[in-house]
């Protein structure tokens, strides 16, 4: 459950802890470095397998397919493979694969086939605090997001030129007007607030 009174930007730039269930992953780096991400669908078939059931995942969910939006980006997609278990080409770090490093198309939305995978790729030429997605909203509620912390280092004092400042007033006066209104509310948090 994401606490919206307390936005990791805000906690990066007082240097507060970020509460451990948020998980944020740091991505440090120069705007000349990429950082490369691989998602794999349907994790259900690679956790805990049913006792009764061997090799029957505990938990299956019916294969689906995710549209992946990424915040603060555009990005490479270097590979995108479909049905990869019937294709024998089950996404595993221990062995190589291909990707396209010519002219790979861009964007800022992509589709992690059902059973497949893609991996992505993008400069590390923005500091903040940025989300990854399902832009199926129940799927991003139900936990398919992640956000990431871009040069740590580098936001405390982009926050201090004059067009953040800016910025960040705004951020904060969400806040406040955001704390009044959620306080008077009969509507409560129910997910978790991506």
């Amino acid at each position: 459950m994401i606490n919206w009174e307390s936005p990791t930007l805000r906690l990066v730039d007082q240097d507060q802890p970020i509460n451990e269930r948020y998980v944020p992953i740091e991505i440090d780096g120069q705007d000349s470095e990429w950082t490369v991400f691989a998602i794999v669908s349907n994790w259900t078939a690679h956790g805990p397998t049913n006792p009764k059931r061997p090799g029957t995942p505990l938990h299956a969910i019916p294969g689906a397919a995710h549209p992946i939006h990424l915040h603060g980006h555009d990005f490479v997609i270097l590979s995108q493979v479909e049905n990869a278990t019937a294709q024998d080409a089950e996404f595993d770090l221990n062995k190589s694969f291909r990707v396209d490093l010519f002219n790979p198309p861009r964007r800022d939305v992509v589709m992690l086939p059902a059973d497949g995978y893609v991996i992505i790729a993008f400069r590390v030429d923005n500091p903040g605090t940025w989300l990854m997605h399902c832009h199926i909203a129940w799927h991003a509620s139900a936990g398919l997001a992640l956000q990431w912390i871009e040069r740590k280092g580098d936001i405390p004092k982009l926050l201090k030129t004059p067009r953040a400042k800016g910025v960040m007033k705004q951020l904060d006066d969400q806040c406040i007007d955001w704390k009044g209104w959620y306080n008077q509310s009969t509507e409560k948090q129910d997910d978790s607030g991506i």
